[in-house]
């Protein structure tokens, strides 16, 4: 591969893996907070695996990018109120999956927030500063959390 395609593996091994544990997408709302190289390289596979995408960001100008990568909304948190752009998008039901890329306490909020009854959250984003999250909105509505940071085969499904 060239070096500037050299540059995207590891990168979309990252993706590749939040996507496999995000099981069958097929047909669901998932909602990647975060439009950096990870959030964009997930929004690219989670289209192609059948999902509808909703993306989210703080620059207009990634969000641009991830209009023009297909995301079916890109809402930007500066401007609008993501939990309500959420509900409307998903018929007041909130995202099936919540995968954050952005590594800010602010955006594991949001995923917890966003993400539908027994939906589930996937934390990507690597921050060492705490978020204020609530074990009782996590246990009334049943939301599953994961971690992922390791990628064993997608490293070299990536290069593929």
């Amino acid at each position: 591969v060239s070096d500037k395609e050299a540059t995207l593996v590891e990168p979309m091994a990252i993706a590749l893996r939040l996507i496999k544990k995000s099981n069958s997408i097929i047909g669901k709302k998932v909602a990647v907070l975060g439009a950096g190289t990870i959030g964009l390289l997930t929004l690219i596979l989670a289209k192609q695996a059948g999902a509808k995408v909703l993306v989210s960001d703080v620059f207009e100008e990634k969000l641009k990018v991830a209009s023009d990568l297909g995301a079916d909304i890109t809402v930007n948190v500066i401007q609008k109120n993501l939990l309500q752009e959420t509900l409307q998008w998903s018929s007041n039901i909130g995202a099936d999956i919540v995968i954050e890329t952005a590594g800010i306490p602010k955006t594991a909020e949001q995923a917890i927030e966003i993400v539908r009854p027994a939906g589930k959250v996937i934390i990507a984003g690597l921050s060492t500063e705490p978020a204020k999250i609530s074990p009782i909105d996590i246990a009334r509505r049943e939301i599953k959390i994961e971690g992922s940071v390791y990628y064993v085969e997608e490293f070299s499904e990536s290069l593929s």
